[in-house]
């Protein structure tokens, strides 16, 4: 019952949820003295709702009250998928990096804000004789969908000129 008081009536309340988790693994190996390589996946997600305890027009009358349904029902899920791996080589004199990371995201967003409507009164005595200040409301797509991939490649060499001076490349 979130969203309640001073001049908001209980039935504008409205309730929140949400929750989330991440899962991470790494493998490493040593393919000798001087080398390694490394593997990487990780997965997350996350998900949120918010729900009017009451649904149906939306009634201000400024300075007054508020009263009707919240009008402010939203969903949110996002996921994101993450794959990398890393080799490296050590060397006396050369250093070399190289790997790929690849990264996708999710989303989905649902949204019913005001889609019941909003009448504003200026007034009690015009709310009482039905004058309405403005009437709005929303309409189109409930909901969006989104999703994202990245694919990364890199290579770093490292060149060791002396013990002080090393070129990265």
């Amino acid at each position: 019952n979130q969203g309640v008081g001073g001049f908001v009536l209980p039935e504008r309340a409205y309730n929140t949820d949400g929750n989330s988790w991440t899962v991470e693994t790494r493998q490493f190996s040593s393919l000798s003295r001087r080398s390694i390589f490394e593997t990487r996946f990780a997965a997350s997600g996350a998900q949120s709702e918010t729900t009017p305890v009451t649904s149906g027009v939306r009634i201000n009358v400024l300075d007054t009250f508020s009263s009707g349904g919240a009008q402010n029902h939203v969903r949110n899920e996002g996921r994101t998928y993450d794959l990398s791996n890393l080799f490296t080589r050590l060397g006396e004199t050369l250093s070399m990096k190289a790997g790929f990371g690849y990264i996708f995201r999710k989303n989905d967003s649902f949204s019913e804000g005001n889609f019941d409507g909003t009448f504003t009164f200026s007034s009690l005595a015009a709310y009482n004789a039905g004058r309405a200040l403005n009437y709005r409301v929303t309409r189109g797509d409930k909901l969006v969908q989104t999703g994202q991939r990245e694919l990364t490649f890199y290579l770093q060499n490292d060149i060791r000129i002396s013990r002080r001076f090393t070129w990265k490349i």
